[in-house]
């Protein structure tokens, strides 16, 4: 597989990251970005904490990309959540993600954000519903939310790496050219699309607590693992020749 010039990180000796490193890199960032936007139950929590670390110890690959300034604070901040920050939490989704006297001050929903009047139809979430189904999937399963749910959409990517992840690892160029191609469309066509405004409506909602930083964190991440999937595909990483799956 050729490698795709300056598209990726390398390790602490600056050898090149194996692209299934990569890609397993890649999948647990989304899934921390889903389990934190789902409600914060002690299990949910205990996760973050430990995916948390897993990103952290991680650090020396992940510090080469452009997000990472933004990412180290709140990886350090996850990883020291304990039970009392557990309580606030749970008191800050209900607030910012439920239905209360002042409406839903942040819906994580992509209809909210892109249907007319904020009034969503149902025509997206069958839209994105749609793109899970082309993928072979019915929902990512197991969160017990709406299909454009931030969770939701955040979890469909998490399994598209994983996808990548073994076919790089198993050399099944066109599986994986395969997966690349879906993530690079959800990205262009829904998370990069509405995830900047969520973020902003979290930030006037959240400032400086827990939430408006993982917002920020979101958005600013989905926007680079964009450029990251379009310059792998234009490298040729999904189809190339096989050379050892590396990202340099």
């Amino acid at each position: 597989m050729r490698n795709p010039a300056g598209t990726g990180p390398r390790t602490a000796d600056n050898r090149p990251l194996p692209l299934a490193s990569l890609a397993d890199l890649r999948q647990t960032s989304y899934r921390l970005l889903s389990q934190a936007f789902l409600y914060p139950d002690g299990a949910r929590v205990a996760a973050l904490v430990e995916t948390a670390a897993e990103l952290a110890a991680a650090g020396d690959s992940l510090s080469r990309f452009a997000f990472f300034g933004q990412w180290k604070p709140l990886l350090m901040r996850l990883m020291g959540l304990d039970r009392s920050d557990e309580t606030v939490m749970q008191r800050r989704y209900v607030l910012l993600f439920s239905v209360n006297v002042t409406g839903v001050p942040c819906p994580p929903y992509e209809s909210v954000y892109r249907e007319a009047g904020g009034q969503p139809t149902g025509w997206l979430a069958s839209l994105v519903e749609r793109e899970y189904a082309a993928a072979g999937l019915l929902s990512p399963q197991g969160l017990g939310e709406l299909p454009d749910h931030v969770a939701m959409e955040m979890e469909f990517m998490a399994v598209l790496c994983g996808r990548e992840r073994e076919a790089c690892r198993r050399m099944h160029l066109g599986e994986n050219e395969k997966a690349l191609r879906a993530q690079k469309s959800f990205l262009d066509h829904h998370l990069t699309v509405w995830l900047p405004e969520f973020s902003r409506a979290l930030a006037a909602a959240d400032a400086g607590c827990i939430y408006a930083a993982l917002g920020e964190a979101a958005s600013v991440f989905v926007s680079h693992d964009r450029d990251l999937v379009s310059a792998l595909l234009e490298s040729g990483a999904g189809a190339g020749d096989v050379d050892g799956g590396e990202a340099t």
